[in-house]
Parts: structure tokens; C-alpha cells; sequence
């Protein structure tokens, strides 16, 4: 669910900048964002929303500390906590992807990434593995919108 308004969200940023008519540009903590208008009634005030959107990565190396995710036996979770510069208004939405990873095993790689916790000035990235995956390293790259 959390995916799909995400996406919703970035195809309805990508419209508005394809727009012909010129909207003003917004800068939104780094990246340059178009602002969408909202479709009023005939006599209501046009209302202008805009999305902040924070990005970052977080890269944990796990063959170098004789860590537990390396032991390739069992259920195994790690977790880290995202704090954002400047609060946001209301809980943002938080999107994951892998962009690294880096593991042995003998029947399958078993992972999985996930967020949690999130509220309006953090959240935290768990990372599971299981069975007899050894995770190495994995880098995940994260995005957080909301007002």
C-alpha cells in the first residue's frame, strides 16, 4: 500500500512537471519539485500542495565484525534508525530498495528489508536473514515523503 502512493505520488510529480503551462519551482530539501495544484469547484480558493521528499542510503558491512548475519544459521535481524534533519508535518511514507547485496549460501539467498517505527522525525530499516543465508554487506537506498 505504502509502495503504491509512493509511486502514485512520484507519477503524479513527473505530470505536473510535463505540464505545458510553467508552474513556479519549489526547492524541497535538495531536490527541485514541482508543486501540484488540486482540482477545485467553481467559487472555491485553489489550494497548492506540496510533497517534501527526503532520500539517503545506509550500507552495513557484516564480514568484517564476525557479525551474527554472517553465521549462516538460524533467524538473524538487525536493524537501523533514519532521523531526518527537519520533522516532518504529519508521518511520512517510507519506500526501501537493496542496492547492494552481498551473501553466500547453498540453497537460496533468504532476506528481507522492511521500515518501521516510522513517526514525523525517524524511522527504523530492519534487515532479516535466515536459514543458511550469510549476509556479507547490504546497502539499501530508502525515500521518504510526506508534508
Amino acid at each position: 500500500m505504502k509502495l503504491s502512493i509512493l509511486l502514485l505520488l512520484s507519477l503524479a510529480l513527473f505530470a505536473s512537471c510535463k505540464r505545458k503551462r510553467s508552474i513556479k519551482k519549489q526547492q524541497v530539501d535538495g531536490l527541485e519539485a514541482a508543486p501540484e495544484r488540486q482540482e477545485t469547484q467553481p467559487g472555491q480558493a485553489s489550494k497548492l500542495m506540496s510533497t517534501r521528499i527526503l532520500t539517503g542510503f545506509v550500507q552495513k558491512q557484516y564480514n568484517e565484525t564476525n557479525s551474527p548475519m554472517e553465521s549462516g544459521s538460524g533467524m538473524r535481524v538487525d536493524n537501523v534508525v533514519i532521523s531526518f534533519q527537519k520533522p516532518f508535518a504529519m508521518k511520512p511514507n517510507i519506500a526501501l530498495t537493496v542496492n547492494e547485496f552481498d551473501a553466500d549460501s547453498l540453497d537460496g539467498m533468504k532476506y528481507k528489508i522492511s521500515s518501521d517505527n516510522v513517526t514525523t522525525t525517524d524511522f527504523s530499516i530492519w534487515i532479516e536473514t535466515w536459514h543458511n543465508t550469510k549476509l556479507k554487506s547490504i546497502g539499501i537506498s530508502w525515500l521518504a515523503a510526506g508534508s
